[in-house]
């Protein structure tokens, strides 16, 4: 990662699942993925059985609600307010390690990303999860899986796949933009 973009992604905010290599990427911001969250979740409360992950999941639902709502809100929009001090009240709520170890690991992660939680209510342009980036990376998988591997023409690939999926994502017409960009990659010829 580092290799292909030393600066990081300092014009983007990255939505992901936790994972550290993700998270410690150098960005304009961060979003925690929100279906991966409700997923855990839901675990949580299957297991665990805590009336903390049942409220907190309540109140994930309520933000993406809001963001149905409307695509952005304001920071002193009463709203987003009053989710940003019920979740402060939820993240402050002690459990117990021993009833509920993996509820309490959920919890810290939560305190420690707090800032990472609801970016997408703030900004347009953000979702509140990163299944368009997970069906992006789609191709190539089944690309691999039926071909086994790529021999050569791994990097074309790559480049003609994230620019038609960008177009498809801006709804741009494929065929005009690869027209464009065949255009301006033929060198001029007197």
């Amino acid at each position: 990662m580092k290799s292909v973009f030393p600066n990081g992604f300092i014009n983007a905010i990255l939505n992901s699942d936790r994972w550290r290599p993700q998270i410690n990427t150098n960005a304009k911001g961060h979003q925690l993925c929100f279906a991966h969250l409700l997923r855990e979740l839901l675990y949580l409360i299957e297991s665990e059985k805590t009336l903390w992950a049942v409220q907190i999941k309540q109140l994930f639902m309520s933000a993406l609600d809001l963001k149905k709502q409307c695509p952005q809100y304001a920071r002193d929009d009463l709203n987003v307010v009053e989710m940003e001090s019920i979740l402060d009240l939820l993240l402050a709520e002690p459990l117990e390690k021993a009833k509920t170890p993996k509820t309490l690991n959920f919890l810290e992660s939560m305190i420690e990303f707090r800032g990472y939680i609801f970016p997408f209510l703030y900004h347009a342009e953000i979702p509140p999860d990163n299944n368009g980036s997970e069906r992006a990376i789609r191709n190539i998988k089944v690309k691999q899986k039926i071909s086994g591997q790529f021999k050569t023409g791994h990097e074309s690939f790559a480049v003609l796949r994230s620019i038609i999926d960008t177009c498809i994502k801006n709804n741009a017409d494929v065929f005009e933009v690869l027209k464009l960009i065949s255009q301006l990659s033929i060198p001029a010829t007197e």
